[in-house]
């Protein structure tokens, strides 16, 4: 009894039927532990001996015993680490050296670097918040990929070196060039595919000053998107994620009014804005600038893509 409580701690609470046979119980033993709902069957032929307690990690482990860790698409989901994990299947990592057949409810896949993919230090073994990043972000845009790399920095899963550091290792990777420009701005304060769209296609690329990303203003403990100190102006850049509903529109204009007291001002952006007409974006910032004392002028530029045309400049 004492070997078979060993095994199931060490399995964190789940056990296979033939593991029980091995060690001495008998079928009728099994089934009455069933029947009274003392365990629970996870999987054929697998049980959970405390189905009252909440094992994400130990029903994602149930089909594939101790050595398998879940893929990149489970951990997601299980720790809600990166936003917008898909399906509620299990998938679980093997090495590529490995032939295993996937019960049901399982996806098996195979892992050429099974070692350098899996956290060191989560117990049980899972996916690093790294190999999380990268391995979800082929599955959609760049825009959803830039996103994902964001929103695991800005909820302190991660930065922006680390995630740029095992991007180099991998000799294989979709949106490489685009993450790896990306990484750099998100290092640098930007925490959505939106803040990095302005600074990389509005800011930068036309002369503007650069803003300092998670502006404080002493109103509340709010950080704002941009922020250019010396003329108090900031730039507020809305995704539908965090402003859509009519409660943050509220939020958002009570913050305004606050900022407005102590002379700063907003200027309120959306994604259309920044994606399809960050010229017009471009002229409106530089002339708000301008007229709250900036002393430059928006780049004049001859490439495709320019905001103003040379010989123009901002009303």
């Amino acid at each position: 009894r004492d070997a078979l409580d060993a095994l199931v701690r060490g399995q964190f609470g789940l056990i296979t039927r033939r593991q029980l046979l091995d060690h001495g119980m008998t079928k009728g033993q099994v089934e009455w532990k069933l029947m009274s709902k003392r365990w629970a069957s996870v999987h054929p032929g697998v049980y959970l001996t405390a189905p009252g307690r909440a094992l994400a990690d130990g029903l994602d482990r149930g089909g594939a015993g101790r050595r398998p860790p879940p893929s990149s698409r489970t951990r997601a989901r299980a720790t809600r680490s990166v936003a917008g994990a898909p399906g509620p299947r299990v998938e679980i990592l093997v090495s590529h050296t490995r032939r295993v057949a996937a019960p049901e409810g399982l996806l098996v896949r195979r892992c050429c670097d099974l070692a350098g993919g899996v956290d060191p230090q989560a117990h049980p073994p899972r996916t690093s918040v790294e190999g999380t990043v990268l391995d979800l972000a082929p599955d959609g845009t760049a825009d959803e990929a830039v996103a994902l790399a964001a929103f695991a920095c800005q909820q302190g899963l991660t930065w922006g070196e680390r995630l740029l550091e095992r991007l180099e290792q991998r000799s294989r990777q979709r949106w490489r060039a685009l993450l790896r420009d990306a990484l750099r701005d998100i290092g640098e304060g930007s925490q959505s595919a939106m803040e990095v769209r302005y600074v990389r296609g509005v800011e930068r690329p036309h002369g503007q000053p650069p803003g300092r990303r998670q502006q404080p203003t002493g109103v509340g403990r709010r950080r704002h998107d941009v922020g250019y100190e010396e003329q108090r102006m900031i730039v507020e850049l809305d995704g539908l994620a965090f402003h859509g509903s009519a409660r943050a529109r509220a939020n958002d204009g009570r913050r305004d009014r606050g900022t407005l007291v102590e002379r700063w001002v907003t200027l309120r952006t959306f994604w259309a804005d920044v994606a399809v007409t960050r010229r017009s974006l471009a002229h409106e910032v530089g002339a708000a600038l301008t007229g709250r004392g900036w002393g430059g002028a928006p780049r004049r530029r001859r490439r495709r893509g320019c905001v103003l045309r040379a010989g123009t400049k901002p009303a």
